[in-house]
């Protein structure tokens, strides 16, 4: 369907109508010769309306959204769409299905990995096929996300800031429609999703559900909820009148987010709770030796105040290791 990429696509996307079917991605390796993995991927077209892409399991350890999708999928009547709805719920299907962070095809992380390249690897194809065919037919989008198993993080959108500020006006509209309580403001320019998408001047914003990919009814009810906000702001799904309003949002500036790691393994005994204000020098917590029980534990302090935005959910941790970070709040007015 698409000679742009080596990915076929099995669903017609042109064609009114609820299609369920998959992406065809051809590879071939150790232990899988010549074969095609099928990345589902479903299509609501309904009419005059703009085409807004949805999608989650970039990462596959990173439950929630890829959950959240598939309930959108099996909810979603097609007379309730104005449009073109793309949902794709366990993007990095690979990763998905061993519940890993990166691909077990090539180690690659696919969130790591854009604008892509068709003849790079499994990952980077993913990537290309989204740079190359799925974006240029959209007007907006998302990406749903969820810290995995190893960090615990509060309920954010993020946004990435773009040189083209009307662009990041209206990413930042997208931002306060899915309406979480905080959000990370971030500078464009990377290898991310995001990235590829205001390249190519789509309002985009990436989003991570509190709980740590946890099945817990709240957090993910609230994903629903800004989920289907975003959607009817889009205009691609028609009002249903019952939603939430969206939460007032604090904004906290990723660009100088600051972290506390671990200087030999141990065991970590935080201070905080999450989204706790803190001041530079505060105790972040204490860590205790792994192997020198009778040695005094190290107190580690915050390099500069903020609010704490992630924290290692395992006491356990190795030298190196992220135990905690903080990010500042910033107001609208200085990112628009």
């Amino acid at each position: 369907m698409f000679s742009q990429s080596p990915i076929v696509c099995n669903v017609p996307m042109d064609e009114p109508g609820r299609h369920i079917g998959s992406l065809d991605l051809m590879t071939s390796d150790n232990t899988h010769y010549y074969s095609v993995i099928p990345i589902p991927i479903a299509v609501f077209n309904n009419g005059e309306g703009p085409t807004v892409y949805v999608s989650a399991g970039t990462h596959g350890n990173e439950e929630q959204g890829q959950l959240v999708v598939r309930r959108l999928i099996a909810d979603l009547n097609l007379s309730d769409i104005q449009g073109r709805l793309i949902l794709i719920p366990s993007l990095n299907l690979p990763a998905a299905r061993v519940s890993a962070r990166v691909s077990p095809l090539d180690d690659a992380n696919l969130n790591r990995s854009f604008p892509g390249d068709a003849r790079s690897g499994p990952t980077s194809t993913i990537a290309h096929f989204l740079t190359n065919v799925l974006f240029p037919i959209c007007d907006a989008g998302m990406d749903l996300h969820s810290a995995g198993r190893e960090a615990g993080m509060p309920a954010l959108t993020y946004l990435g800031l773009n040189p083209d500020k009307e662009l990041t006006k209206r990413s930042y509209e997208l931002l306060k429609a899915f309406g979480f309580p905080h959000a990370m403001i971030c500078e464009d320019g990377g290898d991310g999703m995001d990235d590829s998408a205001h390249a190519l001047k789509i309002p985009f914003i990436g989003a991570e559900f509190k709980g740590m990919s946890s099945a817990d009814p709240a957090p993910l009810k609230q994903g629903m909820d800004a989920v289907l906000r975003f959607l009817v702001h889009t205009g691609v799904l028609k009002d249903p009148g019952n939603l939430p309003p969206p939460a007032e949002t604090v904004l906290l500036d990723h660009r100088v987010l600051t972290s506390v790691r671990a200087p030999n393994e141990g065991f970590f005994w935080p201070a905080h709770e999450m989204l706790d204000e803190v001041k530079a020098g505060d105790v972040a917590g204490m860590l205790y030796s792994f192997d020198e029980i009778g040695r005094e534990p190290t107190a580690l302090t915050y390099p500069a105040s903020g609010v704490v935005t992630m924290r290692r959910t395992h006491a356990r941790c190795a030298a190196g290791d992220l135990v905690v970070s903080t990010a500042p709040v910033i107001t609208s007015d200085d990112i628009l």
